[in-house]
């Protein structure tokens, strides 16, 4: 592991698949593609990083330098609440501004999901890992709740 970037390459890798996932569009990439990938990576970032504080004290006697280990329990959650927050509020910029679809609303609510389930997590660590599990299922969450979304879009004729 190269220090201090494992959760941005780990981010980077799964924010890729959206993209490629987009890219085989017949018609061109679509406008949504970039935006797209900036949520799949801020989403990952935060999961990995998740991992990480998790792993933090084993890490750090294994020698392997995380960000995660390197700064205090309070930033670590400041971070984590920042990326939660600015996942949301990208995806609703976005929206207001045309660079996404309205069905990208669809989004927030797992957002939404695993920013409760990380604020348990911090609140009862001795329920942490069905807690992390939790938080994982929130990434399952997203395609369901843009498909939905975008149901309730085309229904309703918005764009």
């Amino acid at each position: 592991d190269i220090p201090y970037l494992k959760c941005f390459y780990t981010a980077g890798c799964w924010s890729l698949f959206a993209g490629v996932g987009l890219s085989v569009d017949p018609d061109g990439v679509p406008q949504a593609a970039f935006p797209l990938f900036l949520f799949v990576f801020l989403r990952m970032f935060a999961s990995t990083y998740l991992g990480d504080i998790r792993d933090a004290r084993i890490d750090a006697a294994g020698g392997m330098k995380t960000i995660a280990n390197q700064i205090s329990p309070a930033a670590n959650k400041n971070l984590v609440y920042a990326v939660h927050l600015a996942s949301a509020f990208f995806v609703v910029v976005c929206v207001a501004h045309s660079a996404m679809p309205v069905a990208a609303l669809g989004l927030i609510p797992p957002c939404i999901i695993g920013f409760t389930c990380y604020r348990l997590w911090r609140r009862y660590p001795q329920h942490g890992e069905i807690l992390l599990e939790l938080y994982d299922f929130e990434l399952l969450l997203l395609a369901p709740g843009v498909a939905v979304a975008g149901a309730v879009t085309a229904l309703s004729g918005l764009t």
